[in-house]
């Protein structure tokens, strides 16, 4: 094919993508801390619908905490400059396996409500759903939130961790199950310092916590 500068109609097949990448069970809604404000006024950028709280509510969520954090790749690989620096278009991806647990979170005056049953229902889906690809948290709107307070010093656990298993026998069970099935664990001493202080009261609760809570649609059986 030829420039030639001068406009020309083609006939192209369409072609449906009839399997999803990932499917998800639409939620009722998801709840936005206020202090998230560059997330949210994206949102309403968009023309998604929210509701904000006049006061603080406190509300049964799921919120997901991620594992096996890690940078994400760009989404043309050919266009790598030379700086090999990470992220794309200014942003520094990240990869990650989300998982749920249930909270009881009470969220400040301020912070928002966006309910999917709305036109821009799916939108707002593909935007706050951990596990999306075209996410906030994935395109890393949410990195501060992907790190740990603090990490215990190995002088302060290890003492810690031999009296930690010789006061609880569920725990030293639970410990010489992890290392029997988990090899790479049972070769990474910081990994089994980590495991303990994770077994701790000191440990940070809100670690590799994505802040968005989801309100599950209501069971219909």
């Amino acid at each position: 094919m030829l420039w030639s500068n001068k406009p020309q109609t083609y006939k192209v097949p369409l072609t449906a993508q009839s399997e999803p990448d990932l499917i998800v069970k639409r939620p009722k809604a998801y709840v936005i801390p206020v202090q998230w404000q560059t997330v949210i006024k994206r949102l309403k950028a968009h023309g998604v619908k929210m509701t904000t709280f006049k006061q603080p509510t406190t509300l049964d969520v799921v919120v997901y905490r991620m594992k096996d954090i890690r940078l994400g790749s760009g989404f043309e690989p050919d266009r790598v400059g030379g700086a090999k620096l990470p992220g794309y278009e200014g942003r520094l991806l990240i990869k990650g396996t989300p998982v749920p647990e249930m909270r009881r979170v009470t969220y400040p005056a301020g912070s928002v409500e966006v309910p999917t049953d709305q036109r821009l229902g799916t939108l707002a889906m593909n935007l706050l759903e951990p596990r999306s690809p075209d996410s906030f948290l994935q395109w890393g709107f949410f990195n501060s939130m992907m790190t740990i307070g603090e990490e215990p010093e190995i002088y302060v656990m290890e003492p810690m961790a031999r009296a930690m298993l010789a006061q609880d026998p569920k725990l030293a069970a639970a410990f010489k199950a992890k290392l029997k099935s988990d090899k790479a664990f049972a070769n990474d001493p910081h990994a089994r310092l980590m495991w303990f202080f994770e077994h701790t009261p000191y440990i940070d609760k809100n670690r590799y916590l994505y802040p968005v809570g989801v309100i599950p649609a209501k069971s219909t059986s």
